[in-house]
């Protein structure tokens, strides 16, 4: 916790600290469950719209505690392409903040799922591309767009897009 209305003791800001890295935390609230051994099963990143909406997230956490630990112990046991099914099973099966912090499952399902069977290793491919188009977008924009809409160009700026859509649009198809 890192309260805004009082001072916390420095050994308690260290161990927020040190809580806070070790969990990989990336927003406020987080709500982290977790076996009694340890292993994290299900992460809430976040508030919700409505009370309800948070607790339906944290039941749902607890409704598939049991398959995601099951999952992970039989995994732990499997090896080759059953091994990539029992870790593609978990994956879909956990939370979207918990998914995020489990990269590593999905690197190791590529490594084991050679023919990209369970389509890991195309879906990182399309993400490597999709985040190159929107890097690339968003430097086109900055450099050639912006200026022109704050100037109340619009027409010249819609201009530049249609263009760029249309050249980037061709690129694509050949």
């Amino acid at each position: 916790d890192y309260p805004n209305s009082k001072e916390l003791p420095e050994e308690q800001k260290k161990y927020n600290k040190d809580m806070a890295a070790k969990y990989k935390i990336s927003g406020y609230p987080t709500a982290i469950l977790m076996d009694d051994k340890g292993t994290t099963f299900w992460i809430r990143v976040g508030g919700a719209a409505n009370k309800e909406e948070y607790i339906n997230d944290i039941k749902t956490g607890l409704e598939k505690k049991e398959e995601i630990l099951s999952g992970l112990a039989k995994a732990n046991s499997a090896e080759g392409m059953e091994k990539a099914q029992l870790l593609d099973k978990i994956l879909k099966s956990m939370s979207q903040d918990l998914k995020e912090l489990n990269k590593n499952l999905e690197e190791e399902i590529i490594s084991l799922d050679k023919d990209d069977t369970l389509g890991y290793a195309k879906a990182r491919q399309e993400a490597v591309i999709i985040a190159k188009q929107e890097a690339d977008f968003t430097d086109f924009f900055k450099k050639n767009v912006y200026s022109l809409m704050n100037e109340q160009k619009y027409d010249e700026a819609i201009e530049k897009l249609e263009k760029y859509m249309d050249e980037t649009t061709l690129a694509a198809v050949n």
